[in-house]
């Protein structure tokens, strides 16, 4: 495992609740090893930039009004289809579920 777990920030419009519903479900599926905090576009300042590893706006029209990235941190748009929302959380659950297998296979690696 890293020495901390990796910070992840999830951004979506104003009032876009997929941001919460990620933040919660990375906190049961990630706990340890993925820390998760989310904002709207409009209320996103250089401080929670600077926190995050992990930049993921929530759909591409975020991304492209999105300020830029500090260096230290890395972007991934998932750019989440409209679904329902019993699908939006299954969608998302795999998604954090795959970048928590990749957080593993590293450490592993790192081991060696």
């Amino acid at each position: 495992m890293f020495k901390r777990a990796a910070r992840v920030l999830f951004i979506g419009g104003s009032g876009d609740w997929r941001t919460d519903l990620a933040v919660r479900l990375m906190g049961e599926i990630g706990a340890g090893w993925m820390e998760g905090r989310g904002v709207d576009l409009d209320r996103l300042d250089a401080e929670q930039l600077a926190w995050a590893d992990l930049v993921i706006p929530l759909d591409v029209d975020t991304r492209q009004r999105c300020p830029a990235l500090p260096p230290t941190a890395r972007l991934k748009v998932w750019d989440l289809p409209e679904l329902p929302p019993e699908e939006t959380e299954a969608e998302i659950r795999r998604r954090l579920t795959s970048m928590l297998g990749g957080l593993r296979m590293l450490s592993r690696v790192d081991g060696k």
